[in-house]
């Protein structure tokens, strides 16, 4: 679990709970803990656009907070670690907190399982690669070249002889083809490619082939990409749920006496 828990530290506002019943002192402090919880998710968020290059939308919603109660007096600000498609934000997030090589990403695992790239390896954009306003390949490439690899999730479930052979000849005359390592394919290095229409402008990257052009899109590495630690989610949480808490215990004490019964 990538979070951090908001506790009560009321030595610096005790006097103010001082006024308040025995029993409404819990709630006071469940409410204080949670807007302080909210205040720092809110703030973590706010980073993330000089912590990230222009971090998407998910990324930017991937915080949320668990809210303190009268029973648990515990706040907890978490990254989500479930998701219905693509990658949970709790999965790349965690290398930017802590640095350090990324795991696979699901269509790399997609691709590997249907053996058109080596296991353990990563697929690295390469600059001919088309990219979306955040600097990502767009999710609709990537399932256009799952799907001509019949690489897509349950492709490859209860086929037969006949649909694999077909599936292996798509995959040698579609728009996208793979290289493996040590195949003979000209000079090209092991990666994912795109077939260009050779009338039409090859674009950035695009190499000729003689009977048309292609253009690189993934390059397959054996090593993991490397990324530095650049977002400082502990550091920072601890340091503003310390600033924030006091501020909203004092506001929570003046609500539960103006709703006192």
């Amino acid at each position: 679990m990538i979070g951090i828990k908001v506790t009560a530290d009321i030595s610096k506002v005790e006097r103010l709970f001082d006024n308040l019943r025995k029993d409404q002192v819990p709630f006071a402090t469940a409410l204080a803990l949670t807007k302080t919880a909210q205040y720092v998710q809110g703030e973590l968020t706010k980073v993330m656009d000089t912590a990230f290059d222009r971090p998407t939308p998910y990324t930017k919603d991937a915080l949320y907070v668990k809210p303190a109660t009268k029973q648990v007096q515990v706040a907890i600000v978490k990254v989500k670690d479930v998701t219905f498609k693509g990658n949970p934000a709790v999965r790349y997030l965690f290398t930017g907190i802590t640095g350090g090589t990324r795991n696979l990403k699901g269509f790399e695992k997609l691709l590997q399982r249907a053996g058109v790239m080596p296991g353990g390896w990563y697929a690295v954009p390469t600059s001919a690669a088309p990219l979306d306003s955040y600097g990502n390949v767009p999710g609709s490439v990537i399932m256009k070249i799952l799907s001509q690899l019949q690489a897509a999730r349950d492709s490859l479930t209860n086929e037969s002889a006949a649909l694999k052979a077909r599936r292996n000849r798509n995959r040698t005359t579609g728009r996208y083809f793979a290289v493996m390592p040590n195949t003979e394919r000209g000079k090209l290095k092991p990666g994912i490619y795109e077939r260009l229409n050779f009338r039409a402008s090859a674009g950035k990257g695009a190499v000729g082939t003689g009977s048309g052009s292609i253009r690189p899109i993934f390059i397959y590495s054996q090593k993991a990409p490397n990324y530095s630690a650049r977002y400082d989610f502990y550091g920072m949480a601890r340091r503003l749920a310390a600033e924030r808490y006091p501020i909203e215990a004092e506001s929570a004490i003046k609500r539960a006496l103006e709703t006192a019964r």
